[in-house]
Formats: structure tokens, C-alpha cells, sequence
């Protein structure tokens, strides 16, 4: 929120941007005040990339599916614990819409990050948590941890033996996302400008081979900004449903 407060307030003569990821929509909703307008104080150039969110479990997790996995939970209701990055974070969000929609109860054990969540997870000391397909891929991979369901619409190409939460039955789909901001009244030619260059950057073949589990893609100014407003418009009723306030 400090280098997207900077942003706000930089000269809009498009050589300042941000890259900002997922929080960018839900920070409205967890602070009861902020120094930006998450949508009115910045253009929207591109989308740059997106990950879809995965059950990472414990290899010695009986559940090896969603199905499998709610089942044990309505059997041993408030007694399952997950981990996440954080209270309000994405994965955080997609858990508590998993209970709303599976009818199930969990208990979210409070992380600061999703690296000591996923290491926990790896320990036994908590049996799964919830994380973007990169964070744990290389453990997944490793047979460190497994997979029970991700939150892409199909089935995801680096997890590609990991059924869809639709798929198992339950409607839901979201990702971790990234998006390319520049200050409000940054001229139109040079939007299209920096739009035209994300294009022309990610149709580069073979761009993302090197970030396994993160799909690169790019967008229109328009798309940007009204997929980032359908988040805040998503996830605002949530985090407010469930009480969440980060101040």
C-alpha cells in the first residue's frame, strides 16, 4: 500500500508504474481507511499474469481429492486446520469460500506469508494449505506435498493430474493475479503506448517457460480495469461477511 500510495501521487508521465498483484482489490474492503482510490487513482494499462490457487496437502493427508477432502471435514466438523498467506490474502479468501460453498468448517491457522504455512504443511504440522500453483510446485513435484484441487477453470497445465474445484463440484474459480498500473490522467497515447509494449512483450515465444505454474497473458486498458472492478466488487461482500480488518 506505500508504493501504491507513491504511485498515486507520481507525475503521471508514464515513467512511473507498479506492478500490483491481487490485494490491489481487496485492500478497500480490509482497511477501514486508505490514501488511494484503489480505481479512481490510477490507469489501468494491462494485465500481465495470473495463478490459479491449490489445496496443497500433507503426503500423508487421507484426502486425496476436494471430494474426499470435504467429506472429512463434515465428519470431523471445526476440527481440520489450514494455513494460508494471511487473513485477507487470496488463498485465504478462496478457503473461506470453499467452506461457504461446501457447507464445511475449518479452522484457518494465521501465517505471516505463505512460505512458513507451506512449510507447515510439509512438517505435518498443520495437513494442508491453500497457496498459488508456483509457491509449492517445486515440493508438489518433489512428492513433498500434494495436490487435491486448483482453482482454474481447466485443468492446469503444470498440474496437470490435479482436478478443478468445478470439476469436483464445487463453482469456484480465482486466481492470484497481476496487473500494470500508471498514475490517473496518464496521457491516452502513452497508455497505449505501454499496452502496445506489454503486447509486443508477451507474445515473445517461450516468455514464460522459466515461471512454472504463472500464466503470462496480456489485455486492453478497458479489460484491465474492469476485471480488477469485478474483484473489488467480488471479494468487498466477502471479507466484510466474514469481519476481516487487517487495521
Amino acid at each position: 500500500m506505500i508504493g501504491t500510495q507513491a504511485l498515486a501521487k507520481a507525475d503521471p508521465d508514464g515513467y512511473t508504474l507498479m506492478v500490483a498483484v491481487s490485494n490491489h482489490a481487496t485492500n478497500p474492503a480490509l482497511h477501514a481507511t486508505m490514501a488511494y482510490d484503489a480505481m479512481k487513482d490510477f490507469e489501468f494499462i494491462s494485465m500481465l499474469a495470473r495463478a490459479p490457487v491449490t489445496i496443497y496437502t500433507n503426503p500423508k493427508f487421507e484426502p486425496k481429492n476436494l471430494k474426499e477432502l470435504i467429506a472429512y471435514a463434515k465428519a470431523k466438523p471445526a476440527t481440520l486446520s489450514f494455513g494460508s498467506a494471511g487473513p485477507g490474502s487470496m488463498t485465504h479468501l478462496v478457503a473461506e469460500q470453499l467452506k461457504t460453498l461446501a457447507g464445511i468448517d475449518m479452522q484457518h491457522v494465521v501465517y505471516r506469508g505463505g512460505t512458513p504455512a507451506m512449510n507447515d504443511a510439509m512438517s505435518g504440522t498443520i495437513p494442508m494449505t491453500f497457496a498459488t500453483v508456483p509457491q509449492a510446485l517445486q515440493q508438489y513435484n518433489g512428492k513433498l506435498l500434494g495436490a487435491v484441487a486448483v482453482t482454474s477453470e481447466k485443468r492446469y497445465p503444470a498440474l496437470p493430474d490435479v482436478g478443478t474445484f468445478k470439476e469436483q463440484g464445487v463453482d469456484l474459480v480465482a486466481s492470484e493475479w497481476y496487473v500494470l498500473l500508471a498514475p490517473a490522467k496518464t496521457p491516452k497515447p502513452i497508455v497505449d503506448k505501454l499496452n502496445a509494449e506489454v503486447r509486443k512483450i508477451m507474445a515473445t515465444p517461450n516468455i514464460g517457460d522459466k515461471l512454472p505454474g504463472i500464466e503470462l497473458f496480456s489485455s486492453s486498458s478497458a479489460a484491465a480495469k474492469s476485471f480488477v472492478e469485478s474483484e473489488v466488487n467480488r471479494w468487498g461482500p466477502v471479507i466484510k461477511k466474514l469481519g476481516l480488518k487487517v487495521d
